[in-house]
């Protein structure tokens, strides 16, 4: 098996909404934090766009990752409207600077699958201390803010996420500062410190859609 510096458990998932219909489409790119707010996000942006995902444990390191994105635009043939990118937890041994240039490799790619759609950038939500058995593993907490414990691979987010302001300075790209978001809504994060109860969820998938809407319009 080819490693990339694989984690434990390795996934992806192609997920399509609206399928029977010719509505206009929103693409999203991400990782668990995107499976959990698309279809919040699909329903925000109701009934004038439907949304497809591709979602997935993958770095952006993985070659795959491009392969299979492009599979799936190659089987939708769809002239998306906007396309919506939050990958950062997984990092698979990157270093911010391979992050950034992997990352930028990727848009290089989507531009050239399917050229001329707005791309939008978002940062990775915040990683606190949970009860998962990683986190119960970690080191001492990055730091303490009304009460909120910081797992140690929030380091990596946060270096990850300086990368994605970078790039879309250099791209002319727009940034969702989904980091800060959810920074101020930690309270509905889920027991393993990761990911969101609905709540949160339900507050990233409006502020998401309220995004691609702004963007569209332009």
């Amino acid at each position: 098996m080819k490693n990339f510096n694989n984690e434990n458990i390795e996934w992806s998932r192609a997920w399509r909404e609206g399928a029977e219909g010719d509505t206009e489409r929103i693409l999203l790119i991400g990782d668990s934090i995107i499976d959990g707010s698309k279809t919040l996000v699909g329903q925000a942006l109701s009934p004038d766009y439907v949304i497809t995902a591709y979602i997935t444990s993958k770095g952006l390191n993985n070659p795959y990752f491009i392969k299979e994105l492009a599979l799936l635009c190659e089987q939708e043939d769809y002239e998306y409207k906007a396309i919506y990118i939050n990958s950062g937890l997984h990092p698979h041994g990157q270093s911010p600077e391979d992050y950034k240039r992997n990352y930028k490799k990727l848009i290089s790619e989507i531009r050239d699958m399917v050229p001329n759609i707005p791309i939008i950038l978002a940062t990775s939500t915040p990683w606190t201390i949970g009860n998962a058995t990683d986190a119960k593993n970690c080191d001492a907490p990055l730091t303490v803010e009304e009460e909120i414990s910081f797992h140690e691979r929030n380091r990596t987010v946060i270096e990850y996420n300086k990368k994605v302001f970078e790039l879309a300075s250099e791209e002319k790209l727009p940034v969702f500062d989904a980091y800060r978001l959810m920074l101020a809504n930690t309270k509905y994060k889920a027991p393993d410190g990761v990911h969101f109860k609905f709540q949160g969820y339900k507050i990233l998938a409006d502020n998401i859609a309220n995004v691609i809407k702004e963007i569209i319009k332009k």
